[in-house]
Formats: structure tokens, C-alpha cells, sequence
């Protein structure tokens, strides 16, 4: 049995980057950003460099902290809940 899809906007990347990267808003309270952001279609949360806190003026060790391991090594993060 065939499905349909339907979305209200298309998003188009350049092919010849490595990776998907889309220009996204975003918001933390009253505050917004426009930035770009890779997308890691497995990837269970969205890591941002710090000047985008505090561009938002997020307190980013009032978050939770949470360490995160790469294949080389590791890194603390913290997590806030923002809007993308």
C-alpha cells in the first residue's frame, strides 16, 4: 500500500557540503538567533557552541550536565530546552 507525503516547506542544501546544513532560528524565551546548524539524522539531541548562549543569554551551567563521547575523546555539555 503507497503513502503520500505532503510538507508546507521544502528545504534544499547544497549537495556538494558534507553533511545536511540548514539555516535555523533560535529561540529562548524572548530571545532569537539565526544560525546554521548540521543535522544528524541519528542523533538524540542538538549541541550549539557557547556564544550561541550567550547570544540568548543562556545560563549554561544552570543546565543539566550531561559528558558525551566521540570516537577521539570527550565533552560536557549542557542541556536547556530551547525552540529550533
Amino acid at each position: 500500500m503507497a503513502y503520500r507525503l505532503e510538507f508546507e516547506k521544502k528545504e534544499i542544501y547544497q549537495l556538494l557540503k558534507t553533511g545536511i546544513t540548514v539555516d535555523v532560528i533560535l529561540r529562548y524565551g524572548n530571545r532569537r538567533h539565526d544560525c546554521l546548524a548540521k543535522i544528524d539524522t541519528g542523533s538524540e539531541v542538538c549541541l550549539f557552541e557557547r556564544e550561541i548562549a550567550d547570544v540568548l543569554e543562556i545560563d549554561v551551567e544552570s543546565g543539566f550536565r550531561e559528558n558525551f563521547g566521540t570516537l577521539t575523546s570527550s565533552l560536557v555539555a549542557y542541556k536547556h530546552e530551547i525552540e529550533i
